[in-house]
């Protein structure tokens, strides 16, 4: 497993990446995109959306494809895991970083089954950030 010393230099372990962002809470989404900005400005957020349908239609239509979907676990209407698996139909390939406010364990055994590289709790910026640059890197981030 990678270990990084200091979350603010970061940068230095995450490689140039495209991302998705889907949280159904708009300031969460919002506040999620900035740190990316601020803290993995190599990281390009090229899309972002509080609703898990149109995600999967994003990662299926979209040119452009991400590397990255930092997907929430809890969802209106359709939950975080089956919008991994539904991504997983069509696209082995984007990585999927599950995020939660809730307790990691609650999501990890629906994360892994999924096909979800990962699971972390978005109430902490720097887990979240070794999270993200662990999961571009290859390693997968289930607790």
């Amino acid at each position: 497993m990678n270990t990084y010393s200091e979350p603010d230099h970061l940068t230095g372990y995450c490689a140039d990446a495209r991302a998705a962002i889907v949280d159904n809470a708009e300031r969460a989404l919002e506040s999620v995109v900035s740190l990316f900005a601020d803290r993995l400005p190599q990281i390009d957020v090229i899309w972002s959306t509080t609703e898990g349908l149109r995600a999967i239609k994003s990662c299926k239509e979209h040119e452009i494809k991400p590397d990255l979907l930092l997907l929430d676990m809890s969802l209106e209407g359709i939950q975080g895991p089956s919008v991994c698996r539904g991504i997983r139909r069509f696209d082995g390939r984007i990585m999927i970083l599950a995020m939660t406010s809730f307790s990691v364990n609650y999501y990890a055994s629906a994360v892994k089954l999924s096909g979800a590289q990962g699971v972390v709790s978005k109430n902490d910026e720097d887990d979240l950030l070794k999270a993200i640059c662990r999961v571009l890197l290859g390693n997968p981030s289930h607790q």
